[in-house]
């Protein structure tokens, strides 16, 4: 190898190397069986040990006397992990990707804590309109009953086609219409609680 490719070799060490460190996702670097062999600053303030410490364990060992996480490189969850950093709750999402020279991986951290915060925010909104949609459904199916069943008394007793007949008609019907609205309410309601719904085609014909 001559000076110039040696230099050229040396300057892209230097500049991967200041890369690796100022980098903002945390990255650990392992071998083939998983003992970590680097790690830049931000991966040892979010794991919570320093890398010479670090250095020689497995991966996943450390994650699990640090965070009490249990996972394997082999089957990566595709759910975000959730680890304690600085007292707060942050979610990252894992990667791992090969080394050039195949020698080893790195460990990527994707910190995908607002995203994971908005998703849960959705589902706690979800439940709570579920739970709105379920107790309003019923409260106001109740007293609308009270009102169809006089409405129909009525009906059977006032002469047809008087206005009193048709102000009792329009009681009625306007009284099923909103019944119709709360059965279709609690219906969504149920369907939200439920983990997969069918889907299935509908004949529009």
């Amino acid at each position: 190898m001559d000076n110039q490719s040696q230099i050229n070799k040396a300057s892209a060490q230097k500049a991967y190397q200041s890369l690796f460190l100022l980098i903002d996702d945390a990255i650990i670097i392992i071998d083939q069986q998983h003992k970590i062999i680097q790690m830049n600053p931000v991966a040892e303030a979010l794991i919570g040990i320093p890398q010479n410490k670090a250095i020689g364990q497995k991966f996943d060992a450390v994650l699990a006397s640090q965070h009490h996480i249990a996972l394997s490189l082999e089957d990566l969850p595709t759910h975000p992990v959730k680890l304690l950093h600085n007292g707060k709750t942050r979610y990252f999402r894992l990667s791992l990707k090969p080394l050039p020279d195949q020698q080893g991986y790195i460990v990527k951290f994707d910190d995908v804590t607002r995203e994971q915060n908005a998703l849960n925010r959705v589902d706690e909104l979800l439940s709570s309109y579920t739970d709105y949609a379920h107790t309003v459904g019923h409260d106001v199916k109740s007293p609308l009953g009270v009102a169809i069943g006089y409405s129909n008394m009525l009906q059977s007793e006032l002469e047809q086609g008087t206005e009193a007949h048709l102000f009792a008609d329009e009681i009625f019907y306007t009284s099923m219409r909103i019944m119709h609205i709360c059965n279709e309410l609690l219906l969504l309601s149920e369907l939200q609680k439920r983990d997969k719904v069918d889907m299935a085609p509908i004949n529009l014909n």
